[in-house]
C-alpha cells in the first residue's frame, strides 16, 4: 500500500501496523525513489539537519516521490521558521523536529507546521498559495488548510536528557527517540 500523506503514515502507526521508510542523501535521486517505492517503502526521509541537501533539490525529489506514490517527511535543524517555511512550500507531507527539549520547543514545531483554523488556535503556518501541497478543485481555503493540517505530520526528536524529563503525550503524533 502506497502514502500520499502523512496521515496516511499516522492512521498506519495507530494500527500498529509497520511503517517502513527509506533515508536519501542528495545524489541518490530518482533510482533510489523508484527503488523504495518498489520495495514498499510508505515514505522517504531527507535529513537537513546533517548533509548538503538544498531546498531546489527537495522540491525536485518531492515530485519524483509523489509520482512514486511516496510521502516525504524532512528533518530540519531546529525550529527556524523562514527555513521551516521554505521546506513546507516545497511539498513536504511531514517535519521532523530534531533536539526537542522543552514544551514551548514542542509548541513551536506545531505552530509553524500547522495553519491557523477555526478549529485549532496553535498554528501560525505562513501561507504561499503557489507552492506547497496543491488546492483541490472546489476546494475552499478553509477546508484547504484544514486538510493540510490533517495531513502534515508533526515529529519531535527526542535526543537529551533534559527532553526526557520533560516528554508529555499532548498534541504528539510522532515520538522520535534518538541518541
Amino acid at each position: 500500500m502506497m502514502f500520499l500523506n502523512g496521515k496516511d503514515i499516522l492512521e498506519k502507526m495507530k494500527q500498529d501496523d509497520l511503517v517502513l521508510s527509506m533515508s536519501l542523501r542528495v545524489g541518490m535521486g530518482n533510482p533510489s525513489i523508484e527503488v523504495a517505492s518498489k520495495l514498499g517503502f510508505d515514505y522517504v526521509y531527507f535529513d537537513f539537519e546533517h548533509g548538503v541537501l538544498e531546498i531546489e533539490t527537495l522540491a525536485q525529489l518531492i515530485r519524483e516521490a509523489r509520482l512514486a506514490g511516496l510521502a516525504v517527511l524532512c528533518r530540519v535543524s531546529g525550529l527556524d521558521v523562514a527555513f521551516v517555511n521554505r521546506v513546507l512550500d516545497a511539498g513536504v507531507n511531514g517535519i521532523i523536529f530534531p533536539h526537542i527539549k522543552t514544551r514551548q520547543d514542542a509548541i513551536k514545531a506545531v505552530e509553524l507546521t500547522k495553519y491557523r483554523t477555526p478549529e485549532t488556535s496553535v498554528g501560525k503556518r505562513g501561507f504561499e498559495p503557489d507552492y506547497g501541497i496543491p488546492k483541490r478543485d472546489n476546494e475552499s481555503w478553509g477546508e484547504y488548510f484544514r486538510r493540510v493540517n490533517e495531513e502534515t505530520l508533526v515529529g519531535l526528536m527526542i535526543e537529551d536528557k533534559e527532553a526526557v524529563s520533560n516528554i508529555e503525550k499532548s498534541q504528539l503524533e510522532a515520538l522520535i527517540l534518538s541518541t
